[in-house]
């Protein structure tokens, strides 16, 4: 039987095709339990209801790496985010995303990024050029211009940006896009923004979602649909997590945030935005 056929389970509840199962959805599983250091491919399998085989696959073809690596991938996430975000000491920073040890959290940070997580917290704090959630505005300019003379990060922008709501679009398909490999995209992006392609996929749609919120009357879940999310709860949680504050809170605040608008004026590229707004 193909593995994206609609079917049964053991108890008889019909279960939804792994086509159903939009790349959002997955990550945004991933993301509830990345605390936790016990969670791994075996709960993802029980969580979808699907075997390892069909786990695998599907994150292969969304996200064009295996299960067991997206959810290592998503930890380091997390943790480059603490490290650029928080002062709290490095090993309580390992435990919150979900590495057994600090060992196991150093090694693995080091391998990733060439950098000790110390070290990289302190050049994260005097890099320009680089990818930095919520976006620095001085070092904006100095982005552009990386981006700009750069074909790979140039042609990534344009995908993502001309089409933010699209949910269902794969790594794999972005890689075709750039005629590149998903494994080979993943390091190029870690080497030059020292971010992961999942991560500023995430980044630039809550940044669009933050702008709707501003500039629009669309309700929440609206925006959330509208920027590629999931569903409006991955919206809530991501933007708690980089602005500290409710979608409601935010928008009461009126923070005039046009990141992505300008963005892609300066790259010429079009978006739905104005669309939109």
């Amino acid at each position: 039987m193909s593995l994206h056929r609609t079917g049964a389970d053991s108890h008889g509840n019909v279960r939804s095709s792994l086509e159903d199962i939009p790349r959002e959805k997955l990550c945004a599983t991933i993301e509830e339990h990345l605390s936790d250091a016990r969670f791994g491919v075996g709960d993802l399998c029980r969580l979808f209801k699907r075997s390892r085989v069909e786990v695998t696959h599907l994150s292969q073809r969304l996200t064009g790496t295996s299960p067991g690596r997206l959810i290592r991938q998503m930890r380091l996430d997390h943790a480059t985010f603490l490290l650029r975000h928080s002062t709290r000491p490095v090993k309580s920073l390992a435990l919150e995303c979900g590495f057994k040890t600090y060992n196991s959290f150093w090694r693995t940070f080091r391998k990733e990024y060439g950098l000790t997580p110390s070290e990289y917290r302190i050049y994260k704090a005097h890099a320009h050029g680089k990818w930095i959630m919520p976006p620095d505005p001085n070092a904006s300019i100095t982005l552009i211009r990386l981006i700009r003379d750069d074909a790979l990060l140039n042609g990534f922008f344009g995908f993502v940006l001309s089409d933010l709501t699209d949910r269902d679009f794969t790594l794999s398909d972005l890689s075709n896009q750039l005629s590149i490999s998903p494994s080979q995209l993943c390091r190029s992006l870690r080497q030059k923004l020292q971010v992961s392609p999942m991560r500023l996929i995430q980044d630039i749609r809550l940044l669009h979602g933050v702008e709707l919120l501003d500039k629009s009357e669309l309700s929440i879940t609206e925006i959330a649909y509208s920027s590629g999310f999931c569903d409006q709860a991955h919206f809530c949680r991501s933007l708690k997590k980089v602005f500290g504050c409710t979608p409601s809170d935010y928008r009461k605040a009126s923070f005039n945030t046009d990141f992505i608008s300008w963005l892609s004026q300066s790259l010429e590229i079009q978006t739905e935005m104005h669309m939109r707004i």
